[in-house]
């Protein structure tokens, strides 16, 4: 099809439609969000996004093909993708009602530290006297050899930031929460086969072949990756908004349960489509 301004009207239209089309994407970008707000979503729609230009240059190279006229190569790929998302879905609905959430978790700790805050005695005194906790800030003093604890001292402590690097997620390479975001919005794309079939079926009647196929291939591509993540970027800003309102108890647990039962249908339903 010659690659007109109507036909770019054209693709720019469908392009959009097929983009705000509520999906796995959406379903991942609205958890990620009630789970860490703006850098949660940001890390797995950056991700989702790496997944579609991996797919684009898959097509650009002609490598996803292969993958559409090898039944056995695609049909491997689709129930990997298929059990991802099963297992985002499964894992989404223990954690929202069977683990202990991490704010009760951190209550329950800070409230601990208070009751031995009050425990610990403000006057001087011996410290085989008294079953200090090993977080008590110790003080010699210069009066005598004896041990004097403070509790508004153990609370400052207690509340300070550990400036140690290993033991914080965000920092510790291992369990870096954003690395965590990125890397499942970029699996859950790079394992759906069907994005590289809709990369090689769909652009092909938008581009001209009497100019360079390749460079026509990626540039709408690239349209289709920024609109995107412009959506995704305006999904998870909606959410991130409203996230006092929605994280709730309540309605944090049904948004979460909501989402999760969606990503196990995708994943059902990828499992079991013919094509």
């Amino acid at each position: 099809m010659p690659h007109t301004d109507q036909s770019l009207i054209t693709f720019l239209v469908l392009i959009t439609l097929l983009t705000i089309t509520p999906g796995t994407d959406t379903a991942l970008v609205l958890k990620s969000a009630m789970k860490g707000g703006r850098r949660f979503y940001v890390a797995t729609s950056l991700g989702i996004c790496t997944g579609l230009l991996f797919h684009a240059s898959m097509s650009s190279l002609g490598l996803s093909a292969i993958l559409q006229q090898s039944a056995q190569a695609y049909s491997v790929i689709k129930m990997l993708g298929a059990a991802y998302l099963i297992y985002l879905g499964v894992r989404g609905l223990y954690e929202t009602w069977l683990r202990k959430d991490e704010s009760e978790i951190a209550k329950s700790n800070s409230n601990n530290q208070a009751v031995l805050a009050e425990k610990v005695p403000q006057s001087g005194t011996s410290l085989s006297e008294h079953n200090v906790s090993e977080r008590s800030v110790r003080i010699e003093s210069h009066a005598g050899d004896k041990i004097q604890s403070h509790p508004q001292q153990v609370r400052a402590v207690n509340s300070a930031p550990d400036s140690n690097p290993d033991s914080n997620p965000v920092w510790n390479p291992v369990s870096n929460p954003l690395r965590t975001e990125f890397r499942t919005g970029l699996i859950t794309n790079m394992l759906n086969p069907k994005v590289a079939v809709f990369y090689l079926t769909f652009l092909p009647q938008f581009v001209n072949t009497q100019k360079n196929v390749f460079v026509q291939t990626v540039a709408l591509a690239l349209v289709h990756i920024v609109l995107s993540l412009i959506w995704l970027f305006t999904i998870g800003e909606f959410v991130n908004y409203f996230r006092a309102q929605l994280a709730k108890p309540a309605t944090k647990k049904t948004i979460e349960t909501v989402t999760s039962f969606a990503l196990l249908g995708f994943g059902l339903r990828l499992a079991i489509s013919q094509t």
